[in-house]
């Protein structure tokens, strides 16, 4: 009899244990059904090994490399004429028809037409004419760094200049360049016209009408338009002995400026001009990353023969810069920057390598710019 209760009690355990595990399985297909139900229709699945991967990635807190470079909203210039005419000359010939008048294939080449129509928008260019005292201008004890090429003379003249006449231009970011075209055009038509001295204050350079004209725009339209003393690239010794490279003037090619760091000071002239052609790719509208830079990319924008930058150009091969945004320290100008590093890293050898590399042999002061 004993026997017979343990059997019933086997059995209605079993019983029991068949109807959980079914329960089980019911509850197990009603919430794949409500996991499915709620999967967008008509996109792949995650398998599960891509979403471990991803779940990785994401942990990293590492932002993907960009594809392409940055570019600002729009190109922006503004460039100072200090003259010592009297105010009312200043604004005879500070007005749009009157600069247009000025203008000539020397301040604009081919592109004048299209130079003289951006002037004539007032919502892109804009022209005032003001007291010096209501403009900042560098100090007098400034004036052998900010104006090299004036002569002792010129510069004690640059404080007795009470006039200033300002000239802003602004619009798109193309091959064209038409806003830098303008602004340079116009500037160099204005400081003649009243033989006055020129103010950048992005680079902070003062320079007379004669210095100035260097630095027109006269590329016919669709051709680069970018030249290295349209810009400055600034370099300094950091703590750890090493360069920091930097551009000023970019925005008015519509780009956030450039930064190198991390080579050494001896590799910073041949890194100069490397710098020079990125912006020259920048400046064209090109956005493609990485910047592919070779070696006749660098002749060409420095106007210097192959073989005067390297005496192994044969074993020539292209440096590859990506781009991140740029470390920023106190004191640092308020402008957009970009750091530019080579494959691998910016390390002291990384470079030595990548520029070793692109000039095909270590460079020396044959690879400089003049």
């Amino acid at each position: 009899m004993a026997k017979t209760k343990i059997d019933d009690r086997d059995r209605d355990r079993g019983v029991t244990d068949k109807i959980g595990l079914g329960a089980l399985g019911l509850v197990v297909v009603g919430l794949a059904l409500v996991v499915w139900l709620a999967l967008p229709k008509g996109e792949p699945t995650i398998a599960a090994s891509d979403a471990a991967a991803e779940g990785s990635a994401a942990d990293a807190g590492k932002p993907p490399a960009p594809s392409t470079l940055d570019v600002l909203p729009e190109a922006t210039a503004e460039l100072v004429i200090l003259t010592d005419k009297p105010e009312s000359d200043a604004h005879k010939v500070a007005t749009p028809e009157a600069v247009a008048a000025l203008l000539e294939a020397r301040h604009c080449g081919s592109a004048c037409d299209a130079v003289k129509k951006h002037v004539a928008d007032k919502e892109r260019f804009e022209i005032d004419v003001s007291k010096t005292d209501e403009y900042i201008v560098p100090p007098k004890e400034s004036f052998d760094t900010v104006a090299p090429g004036l002569t002792p003379r010129e510069r004690a003249s640059i404080g007795q200049k009470p006039v200033v006449v300002v000239v802003r231009a602004r619009g798109p970011v193309t091959v064209d360049q038409i806003a830098a075209r303008a602004a340079f055009a116009a500037t160099s038509a204005l400081a003649e016209a009243l033989s006055g001295f020129v103010y950048d204050e992005v680079v902070r350079r003062i320079e007379t009408p004669a210095l100035f004209a260097q630095r027109v725009i006269t590329a016919p339209l669709g051709q680069p338009v970018f030249a290295p003393r349209h810009i400055v690239v600034q370099v300094l010794r950091q703590d750890d002995g090493s360069a920091h490279l930097s551009t000023l003037g970019m925005v008015r090619f519509g780009s956030p400026d450039f930064a190198m760091r991390g080579s050494s000071m001896e590799l910073a002239p041949a890194l100069t001009n490397v710098m020079n052609a990125a912006a020259s790719f920048a400046a064209s509208a090109r956005r493609e990353l990485p910047l592919v830079v070779a070696l006749d990319d660098v002749a060409r924008v420095i106007g210097r023969p192959v073989a005067e930058l390297s005496s192994e150009p044969a074993a020539s091969r292209p440096m590859r810069l990506d781009a991140a945004p740029a470390e920023r320290s106190e004191g640092d100008p308020e402008n957009d920057v970009l750091e530019l590093m080579p494959d691998g890293g910016d390390t002291r050898e990384i470079w030595a390598s990548a520029v070793t590399g692109l000039f095909g042999a270590k460079p020396d002061a044959s690879s400089r710019q003049q």
